[in-house]
């Protein structure tokens, strides 16, 4: 028997990998794209800015995160990084492409086989199904781009009160871009699972990356679709691990009387984060009111919610928080290497960052991206340019490479040279 080439069938074999330890959404596009043979030659930090408009904040610092929870799930189920602090992706890779790919390629299909994970060897299985990651049961865990949580501590406080109350409740919280909302979501379901308030955690992203072929046939990850709510209640089966012929039937009256019974049984909690980003985010809510028995719902989202629910306005950071909050994500950025370009910078400096990102999160996490190849001058000069929150938003999405146009040549001259070979 004659077994396929890794390049002829990289794009189902990565596919398949991701499925089985449970990469989704914005974890799954980095582990696609970082471990894609065209993508050999690009660093970290170009990928990231490639990737920039799906990972939806600082892209470095997200890229980093998700690797982090990558390899860790590479190495529980066997692949030996033997201590090494740089150079993980290229242990990855070999691991992945000589170790793992002839075993998947014997039997190469759909993960939902039990054979293939068998073929894989019993520590990867054994390790993929202890740790329910095939059904998603964690996904909410994936979400944790931060080391330490800074600030919003009386607001946390107070809707962790709130979902303490044994009823069924539904919460949104609503902010521009780049106000932090998906980490200040997560933080209060990290609390809530401290506390042991509830037994489950669903979370879905209603942002949804769709894996097509472009014009040229080539896989597009930044393809996008809306989520529609019989796909979110497809997503919630998934992570309150409702069976498998269920979730995957053609009954949807089913499948909701399923998550009903879930959700009546034992007290939940449901986090859509993006609703802005649903087919019907109002439909989407509705539904999730009439499905909730005695569970409870987060909703994150850019635009107010019009549903009956219990609404948080997400506020900038104060400055003597947004102080703090530069001050971690820089001893954090650059902790491994030779100097903290933020370490010895004057107060008035520090006052001219803190006037011009205004308290919000992703704006000072740009910046302390930023200063790694800018002064703090050019950072901040770049960030003045805009004068109102609309276009703060639109720089921080749209613009971020635009601070020093000499990076962005080239940035794609090395990326249209990899794409070609």
């Amino acid at each position: 028997m004659t077994l396929p080439t890794y390049k002829e069938k990289e794009q189902e074999f990565l596919e398949a990998m991701a499925k089985s330890f449970g990469f989704r959404d914005r974890c799954k596009l980095v582990f696609l794209e970082r471990f894609r043979q065209d993508n050999d030659d690009l660093e970290n930090k170009n990928l990231a800015e490639v990737l920039q408009p799906n990972l939806l904040e600082s892209g470095e610092f997200a890229l980093r995160d998700f690797l982090k929870q990558i390899f860790k799930k590479l190495e529980a189920a066997g692949c030996d990084f033997n201590g090494a602090k740089k150079d993980k992706c290229e242990i990855a890779k070999l691991w992945l492409r000589e170790e793992i790919f002839p075993k998947w390629a014997k039997n190469p299909g759909s993960v939902a086989d039990a054979s293939v994970t068998d073929q894989m060897g019993p520590k990867l299985a054994e390790v993929l199904d202890a740790q329910g990651e095939i059904a998603g049961a964690t996904t909410w865990r994936d979400e944790q781009h931060y080391n330490k949580f800074i600030g919003r501590s009386d607001e946390r406080h107070n809707m962790l009160k709130y979902l303490e109350e044994d009823r069924p409740q539904i919460f949104s919280i609503v902010g521009m871009g780049g106000m932090g909302k998906t980490a200040f979501c997560h933080k209060v379901v990290s609390d809530t699972y401290n506390a042991r308030i509830f037994s489950r955690v669903a979370w879905v992203r209603a942002r949804v990356c769709e894996y097509k072929a472009d014009l040229f046939g080539k896989p597009d990850p930044r393809m996008e679709a809306s989520l529609t709510t019989e796909d979110a209640l497809r997503k919630i089966g998934e992570e309150l691990r409702i069976p498998n012929w269920v979730i995957l039937g053609q009954d949807q009256e089913k499948l909701e009387q399923e998550i009903c019974k879930v959700l009546e049984a034992s007290r939940c909690l449901i986090v859509i984060d993006g609703l802005e980003d649903a087919e019907s985010p109002g439909k989407l809510a509705e539904k999730l009111q009439q499905v909730l028995g005695k569970s409870s719902v987060i909703l994150t989202s850019r635009e107010q919610v019009d549903a009956n629910v219990i609404r948080y306005q997400m506020t900038k950071m104060s400055r003597p928080v947004s102080r703090e909050f530069i001050r971690e994500i820089a001893e954090e950025k650059y902790s491994n290497q030779n100097g903290n370009p933020l370490l010895e910078l004057p107060d008035s400096k520090m006052e001219k960052i803190l006037d011009v990102t205004e308290g919000m999160p992703l704006a000072m996490k740009l910046f302390v991206s930023q200063v790694d190849v800018l002064s703090p001058d050019d950072a901040i000069e770049g960030l003045q340019t805009v004068s109102t929150e609309r276009q703060l938003y639109d720089y921080l999405f749209e613009g971020i490479l635009s601070i020093k146009p000499f990076r962005r040549r080239d940035y794609f001259t090395t990326f249209s040279k990899t794409s070609e070979s």
